[in-house]
């Protein structure tokens, strides 16, 4: 029996599934990697178990996240760029990583030197023209809010695309940087409530 851990950010939440009736909760990629298994002949809860963990970014980028639940653990399961460069740096090197979807995978040293493969969505490599999408349902836009987050690639590449898109359209977006889970959810509280009686402006 082999032990998967599939580790996300996001509010604390440890689960181990053994069947696909333990599923509440967790982010849809883990249904598609027990059926995509399932359909290579490796059933779980006979193959396999998955040790599913969710933990703040805060948590996962320091190793706490990772370090405390590798034990035993046959693969990580890692379900954003930050958790790969997290499973690259604390993890053991025979413990290999695979991810359901990851920002840039050829911008990855851990994709580079074999520890990590799996799949890459380029979400935010088309966020210029999700921003696009997004303007064509709501015209009425003046202002635009961007939250943001320093000295991360995936953050700097959208936010750059965002930026040029909404220029194009005469908008000078409003950056808005996010340090912490707290900080967003303080940040989010303090902007002001839309009037549903008009036409979304911001």
């Amino acid at each position: 029996m082999k032990r998967i851990l599939a580790l996300a950010v996001g509010a604390p939440m440890n689960v181990t599934i053994s069947n696909k009736t333990q599923l509440d909760g967790v982010r849809p990629y883990i249904e598609g990697l027990i059926d995509a298994l399932a359909g290579r002949g490796r059933p779980l809860g006979t193959d396999f178990v998955i040790d599913y963990s969710q933990a703040w970014y805060e948590d996962v980028v320091s190793g706490k996240a990772i370090k405390e639940k590798l034990s035993n653990h046959d693969l990580i399961y890692a379900m954003s760029t930050t958790v790969i460069r997290a499973a690259g740096k604390y993890a053991a090197e025979n413990i290999p990583i695979v991810f359901p979807n990851v920002s840039d995978p050829t911008q990855e040293k851990y994709v580079s030197a074999g520890r990590a493969t799996g799949f890459s969505a380029k979400r935010t490599q088309t966020a210029d023209r999700c921003f696009e999408c997004f303007f064509a349902t709501v015209p009425t836009l003046k202002e635009v809010i961007i939250l943001h987050k320093d000295d991360h690639d995936p953050s700097d590449h959208a936010k750059e695309l965002v930026m040029s898109a909404a220029a194009k359209r005469g908008l000078t977006p409003t950056l808005v940087t996010i340090v912490s889970h707290q900080d967003l959810k303080d940040k989010l509280g303090k902007m002001p409530a839309r009037d549903r009686g008009r036409p979304a402006s911001v």
